[in-house]
């Protein structure tokens, strides 16, 4: 973590107790990415890939899509292993590049999560960069399946060179909700402090991070590059 965020890091955690915690990194290097299939710009799911997508792990990993139709979204994620559904604070980082300017300008949005089943409920931490429409960084609302925007410009993100991104996120376990507290990009700390209810829903626990890219209007191919991928989960003491 670099210095901001650990800022607030060490204000949240002399400020409640935490019991466990597990750090993984460079998750971009393993092999078991799901490619789920396609997704849209407003949460629907597809299973069949509209187009060509493709996760070549490593470091960087580097997500492709080539769409056949407009606006196609690629979705991968990963299931962080163990038994984490007292989990109550999530971080998650990452290094994002475009390969060049053609990628960066090709690219519609680009998207990435952290999401948790506990109790036959799922609490959904998003964000995007929404490069061709809004301009914004946005949260998504899991229950209504809407992408909300926030005051932050995409303007924030280096198209040519390397973006340091940490995102944060809080489970009140009793209220059934889930605040997106803020994020760190290059170094610069944005607040959010959207705070949302879990969306009920029969699945087994689980924890896992997604990371997404979302094609044109003109369905133009581009890739991501993506490095330092890792997550810290904490549970807070009974």
């Amino acid at each position: 973590m670099f210095k901001l965020i650990s800022l607030t890091v060490i204000s949240l955690t002399c400020s409640m107790g935490f019991s466990q915690s597990v750090s993984v990194s460079q998750l971009q290097t393993l092999p078991s990415w799901v490619q789920a299939g396609s997704t849209g710009n407003t949460g629907g799911g597809n299973s069949v890939p509209n187009g060509l997508f493709q996760m070549t792990p490593g470091n960087p990993a580097t997500f492709s899509i080539r769409a056949s139709i407009p606006y196609a979204g690629a979705y991968w994620y990963y299931n962080i292993p163990g038994a984490w559904n007292s989990a109550t604070y999530f971080e998650q980082r990452m290094r994002i590049t475009f390969p060049s300017l053609a990628d960066f300008k090709a690219s519609q949005a680009i998207e990435f999560e952290l999401q948790q089943n506990v109790g036959s409920t799922i609490y959904n931490m998003a964000f995007q960069f929404d490069f061709g429409a809004s301009h914004l960084v946005r949260t998504f609302d899991y229950s209504k399946s809407v992408w909300v925007p926030t005051a932050i410009p995409t303007s924030v993100f280096n198209p040519t060179g390397s973006n340091v991104i940490a995102v944060l996120f809080l489970r009140d376990a009793p209220n059934k909700t889930v605040t997106s507290v803020g994020l760190s990009i290059n170094g610069a700390w944005y607040p959010i402090n959207v705070t949302r209810k879990g969306t009920p829903r029969v699945e087994s626990d689980y924890v896992h991070c997604g990371f997404q890219i979302d094609a044109n209007h003109a369905m133009t191919p581009y890739s991501v590059n993506v490095d330092n991928m890792g997550v810290t989960l904490m549970q807070t003491t009974p």
